[in-house]
C-alpha cells in the first residue's frame, strides 16, 4: 500500500520514517496488520446483526476521524484493500 500510496505513511507514525526493508521486518507493522484482519473478520462475522456491524463502522470512523483521515483519504485506502483482497 505505501509503494502505491505513499501519502497514506504520515498516518502510520510507527512506520513513516522506515525503509521498506524495514517494514518488513517491522513487529509494529506486523501488529497493525494482525488487528487490520481481526477488524475485517469481526465485519464479516456480523453482517447479519447490523446493529453491531453498524457499531464496528462508526468505531473505525472515529478512530480514523480522530487521527485525521478524512473520508476522501479513507475511500482511497479502503478501494486499495480492496485491490488487495480480491
Amino acid at each position: 500500500m505505501f509503494k502505491d500510496y505513499p501519502n497514506m505513511l504520515p498516518f502510520f507514525k510507527h512506520i513513516a520514517k522506515m525503509t521498506y526493508d524495514e517494514m518488513r521486518s517491522s513487529i509494529s507493522l506486523k501488529a497493525t496488520l494482525i488487528s487490520f484482519k481481526f477488524q475485517i473478520v469481526g465485519f464479516i462475522e456480523n453482517l447479519d446483526d447490523p446493529e453491531v456491524f453498524v457499531d464496528l463502522i462508526e468505531g473505525l470512523a472515529d478512530n480514523h476521524h480522530l487521527r485525521g483521515i478524512t473520508p476522501r483519504l479513507f475511500e482511497v485506502k479502503s478501494i486499495y484493500i480492496l485491490h488487495v483482497v480480491i
